[in-house]
């Protein structure tokens, strides 16, 4: 694919950029629309859509022809893609687990409740969390209940997993660190403050993004607070680490800069329109997608992701 973006909108298509040019070289129409990240194995892109007639789609990432369609219940999630096959959970529970090959449903289940944010998983084991309130742990290889915690709240963001720890905060801003493996709450924290995006585990700490515009670190191992930051701003999506501190971006456009160290923040620039889109690092920069599509690209001086770049 060389230096590529994949660009997708909620309208359905997905647009193909280079990244240098910015130009766009390509461009996959899928009919229907498209609320969650897609996912990428190889040279294919995977899409759920959302609609009258709501399909699981397979583009070529060569010619944007369409390699498969199956319909499906409408999904308004990320479609997970893990151990080279596809994890997908409809709006009304309806789970999937497909062979990314030929479109085969592996195996389904129904969960109890709405899902808004797709999975998360490690090593054999997919974690589901729905806006009834309840993380449930699924066996990759057959959707066997591994494990159920019920919490009272909705989870409007998605779970993250890092060294057998799934954290995971609902929209009442309960927190909780839960043992991938056997589902025991190691901790939970209650911050008393809605949370809309997801969190973000960095070294020891736990980086949380609260809906009133403050930006909170809690130690990993226990849950206490560790450091509190006030940006000002509703938080559009999770935060994003960088060498020297936090980048933010808020509901509004605005991106801003937190340092942990004195807790200052700055704002390095603004769309035009507001974002909900996470920034993406490229080795051109940081990319950022504005709620109408609009990308803008923006060097961040000296700065590298701890995870390097993301663009294909």
């Amino acid at each position: 694919m060389g230096r590529t973006l994949l660009l997708s909108g909620v309208r359905g298509g997905v647009d193909i950029v280079d990244l240098d040019t910015g130009k766009r070289t390509g461009f996959i129409n899928n009919e229907w629309f498209v609320l969650g990240t897609p996912a990428i194995i190889g040279d294919k892109l995977y899409v759920a859509t959302f609609g009258g007639e709501a399909s699981m789609l397979c583009h070529s990432l060569h010619d944007a022809s369409l390699l498969w369609s199956r319909r499906i219940d409408v999904v308004e999630s990320a479609v997970l893609a893990h151990d080279n096959a596809l994890f997908v959970v409809s709006v009304r529970g309806n789970v999937y687990r497909f062979n990314a090959n030929d479109s085969t449903v592996i195996w389904s289940r129904q969960l109890d409740g709405d899902y808004s944010v797709g999975p998360v998983a490690a090593d054999t084991i997919v974690v589901f969390a729905g806006e009834n309130g309840d993380l449930t742990a699924l066996s990759s290889n057959d959707g066997t209940v591994l494990w159920r915690v019920p919490t009272s709240n909705a989870f409007l963001a998605s779970p993250m997993i890092e060294d057998g720890m799934l954290v995971a905060v609902n929209s009442h801003g309960a927190v909780l660190a839960v043992q991938i493996h056997t589902g025991e709450v190691h901790w939970r924290a209650e911050l008393h403050e809605p949370v809309y995006v997801a969190p973000v585990i960095s070294d020891d700490d736990v980086v949380l993004a609260l809906s009133g515009g403050d930006v909170l670190l809690l130690h990993m191992n226990t849950g206490e607070e560790k450091l509190r930051i006030h940006s000002g701003r509703l938080p559009g999506a999770p935060p994003r680490i960088v060498s020297t501190g936090i980048l933010l971006m808020a509901r509004d456009g605005t991106l801003q800069h937190a340092d942990p160290g004195n807790g200052v923040v700055t704002q390095l620039l603004r769309l035009r329109r507001r974002s909900s889109s996470l920034p993406l690092f490229t080795p051109n920069g940081v990319l950022l997608v504005d709620e109408e599509g609009e990308a803008q690209l923006f060097e961040l001086q000296h700065e590298q992701a701890g995870g390097g770049s993301e663009a294909e």
